[in-house]
């Protein structure tokens, strides 16, 4: 019985994790976006630094 409840929350643990990553991910790239009209002339790598920097 022990052995079952672990392997149950184990996977509701990597569940939560993959979708609090994507979540996360979806927010970044929703900051890039938005932050895409007053950086315009600004490459869409730095664009990224600087929207991960403002996350964290």
């Amino acid at each position: 019985m022990c052995i079952i409840l672990k392997s149950i929350d184990q996977s509701i643990i990597q569940n939560t994790v993959s979708y609090l990553q994507s979540t996360l991910i979806y927010f970044r790239l929703k900051q890039m976006k938005s932050f895409n009209i007053p950086f315009e002339n600004a490459s869409m790598e730095s664009e990224f630094e600087r929207s991960g920097s403002l996350s964290i």
